[in-house]
């Protein structure tokens, strides 16, 4: 979790989805389609960077 909140990247998979843009403190994530469809989301969403967890295994 450390390495994702302090070194974002494109392509970085989180709990809800793909990292697709990062704007430092904020980045966009496209969200999968079983989150999207769970929690009624749009596509994407600029999410806080301190917010993001990593995909869990």
């Amino acid at each position: 979790m450390q390495r994702l909140r302090s070194n974002p990247r494109v392509g970085d998979r989180t709990s809800v989805g793909t990292i697709v843009e990062v704007r430092p403190p904020l980045v966009l994530v496209q969200y999968d389609e079983r989150y999207r469809s769970l929690a009624n989301r749009s596509a994407t969403e600029w999410l806080p960077i301190a917010s993001l967890m990593p995909e869990s295994r």
